[in-house]
């Protein structure tokens, strides 16, 4: 099994029309939706992993949810496990058009 990349963010303090589905894509690799049903079903194998409030404002209250989906190569996720911090700034910086 290959390994899968799985960033998202809340993002509050917006107002986006409704986005159905997967919503719409922006910084070429992230997409923004608002769509609950689907954010539901993207969020739902990692629930235990965040916490019940967490998931319940995404899941509820959220104005917008980007999110990112992505199967990984060896090398990929090896880069990433080792320099984990780094990584998430990246990921962070890549999402906000800062790199």
């Amino acid at each position: 099994m290959r390994p899968e990349l799985l960033f998202f963010v809340g993002i509050d303090q917006i107002k986006v029309p409704a986005l159905s589905g997967r919503g719409e894509r922006f910084q070429e690799k992230y997409f923004l939706t608002n769509d609950k049903i689907f954010i539901r079903a993207i969020i739902d194998p990692v629930k235990p992993f965040i916490g019940t409030v967490e998931y319940g404002y995404l899941v509820r209250d959220c104005p917008a949810f980007a999110y990112r989906k992505q199967i990984l190569t060896e090398s990929e996720f090896a880069t990433m496990r080792d320099s984990l911090e780094g990584s998430l700034l990246k990921e962070l910086g890549s999402m906000l058009g800062l790199s």
